[in-house]
């Protein structure tokens, strides 16, 4: 065979090649070609670490002499209203020029000028209300209230320098902190989060909290614009052993583990004000079909399948698993 003709063969052989590699490897590596998806089942798990601050409905007792202290309860103790916190005798030798000058000293000064008016003092030494009975202090008992939350911002929470202190000791200067009781019936999480984190998030949905000391069921309450962040604001009347005595924590908040339909949110689009997506039919063209989304994670959304049922609970027809879906709807509008 002449030489030439055998060159015409390898070039033939390598153009064949490269046809190959760009209509069906390139394509399949890129997903640059591929203009529909397939739905399928798959899970979706939606998990997020925050700097976290529990919020309670807390008060701080103080010492109303300096004298000697004797604790009934141990940390985190549940108390019942009127329940006898501990024994206090007034120190009868010190003189008021010594208590004063001391005071001036004391450990706890940046904490009971913190608190102000809100350190009450202890005249019965009997649990005021039922609650956890805590001897951790750090001073932020009246700003991380039920009450203020919706005043809290991230500029300033997040240049707060907390930091618990446990002031039990067998002897009190007056004026001291001495414990304080929290109520655990119903209290708060707060976090920050980006903007554009916020669809993660849905009000009134239940959440998991991995906290330092174990794991807490939570509601999110609130949803609030703060600047150029979302505050969110979780709440729950679950157990969690330490929640009196810490305040600014690392966390991880579980959104959702689920396994169900999925699909890629950039085929989810919207007509009409309704959220869903293009599916091939039988004849090949491309219809509507409304979605109801369960979660997402930012690139995969869970959705229901089959049928769902609107506002007014009327039932809608919507996707099931295998249906043809067109992938960036927009483009081909």
């Amino acid at each position: 065979m002449p030489k030439p003709k055998k060159r015409t063969i390898y070039i033939f052989i390598i153009a064949l090649v490269t046809l190959y590699v760009v209509i069906e490897i390139i394509p399949f590596l890129t997903g640059a070609l591929t203009r529909t998806e397939i739905l399928k089942y798959g899970e979706l798990k939606v998990e997020q670490e925050v700097v976290c601050y529990l919020v309670r409905n807390e008060t701080v007792y103080s010492a109303p002499d300096s004298g000697d202290v004797k604790y009934k309860f141990e940390e985190a103790s549940l108390i019942k209203k009127g329940a006898k916190v501990l024994t206090f005798t007034k120190d009868s030798s010190i003189t008021t020029d010594d208590e004063t000058e001391r005071i001036k000293k004391s450990d706890f000064k940046e904490f009971m000028v913190r608190l102000g008016d809100n350190l009450i003092k202890d005249q019965t030494f009997t649990a005021a209300a039922r609650g956890v009975f805590s001897t951790s202090v750090d001073g932020y008992e009246a700003i991380f209230t039920p009450k203020t939350i919706k005043d809290l911002a991230y500029q300033e929470v997040s240049g707060m320098s907390i930091k618990s202190q446990d002031v039990a000791r067998n002897y009190a200067l007056k004026g001291e902190p001495l414990y304080k009781i929290a109520d655990n019936t119903v209290w708060y999480m707060v976090f920050w989060i980006k903007s554009n984190e916020a669809s993660k998030y849905q009000k009134d949905a239940t959440v998991t909290v991995s906290l330092p000391d174990g794991d807490v069921r939570a509601t999110i309450n609130k949803l609030v614009a703060d600047d150029e962040r979302v505050k969110v604001v979780l709440s729950t009347n679950r157990y969690y052993k330490n929640f009196a005595s810490q305040r600014k924590v690392q966390a991880t908040v579980l959104m959702v583990n689920q396994r169900g339909l999925m699909i890629s949110n950039e085929s989810l689009t919207t007509k009409d004000g309704v959220t869903g997506v293009y599916i091939k039919n039988t004849i090949g063209d491309y219809v509507f079909k409304p979605v109801r989304t369960i979660a997402t994670d930012g690139e995969k959304t869970l959705v229901l399948e089959d049928v769902y049922y609107d506002e007014e609970g009327q039932p809608v027809d919507t996707v099931n698993v295998y249906d043809e879906v067109l992938k960036k709807p927009e483009a081909d509008q």
